[in-house]
């Protein structure tokens, strides 16, 4: 038989064990579940959801872009504070290629405070709005798109959303306005 003792120590060894495995068990069901939130929040964010092309821009204006006559696409990017001068010179020279009337509209979209204070800092206009504060949903698919070197192209009659390439050093302004120059004559079909 064994010793007294010995059993008050293998009970206690067995108590600290099923507290510990409670405990262990609790925290990996709480583990599962913050894993499973962060990753429906991923998923959520993951969507290029651009419904409308709208916002205010850096002055304060409200910027809400209804497609011209003739429209066919919006091209919505995402203007960073750290690459500003070059996103603009970028764009507007993409601007300044598209034939006339086009039917291809650009909208800026600033990703924070400071995008918003150098853009009027610069107080000379881009060839398009720049939108400082925009609903959170379009904003995000803007951002998403951007984290990929992509900009977004919002079809304003059937809202579908394409996403191309363009930070990328094989890419210039020239390659992205032939890109939009090609989307443009295929939607006119």
């Amino acid at each position: 038989m064994a010793h007294p003792s010995r059993l008050w120590a293998e009970a206690l060894l067995a108590v600290a064990l099923a507290a510990l495995g409670a405990k262990l068990a609790t925290r990996v069901a709480h583990e599962v579940r913050a894993a499973e939130v962060r990753q429906a929040i991923r998923a959520a964010n993951g969507r290029e959801a651009l419904r409308a092309v709208g916002g205010v821009d850096p002055w304060g204006r409200l910027v809400h872009e209804i497609p011209p006559a003739g429209a066919v696409r919006f091209v919505a990017f995402l203007l960073r504070a750290q690459s500003i001068e070059s996103d603009l010179q970028f764009w507007n020279r993409v601007a300044s290629l598209l034939p006339p009337g086009r039917g291809v509209r650009i909208v800026a979209y600033c990703d924070g405070a400071l995008c918003d204070a150098k853009v009027r800092a610069r107080g000379e206009p881009a060839a398009f709005p720049v939108i400082a504060f925009a609903d959170a949903v379009d904003g995000q698919a803007v951002i998403n798109a951007d984290e990929d070197g992509q900009f977004l192209l919002l079809d304003p009659n059937t809202h579908a959303v394409e996403k191309r390439f363009w930070r990328r050093d094989s890419v210039g302004p020239r390659a992205v306005a032939r890109t939009l120059g090609e989307v443009r004559k295929i939607a006119s079909k």
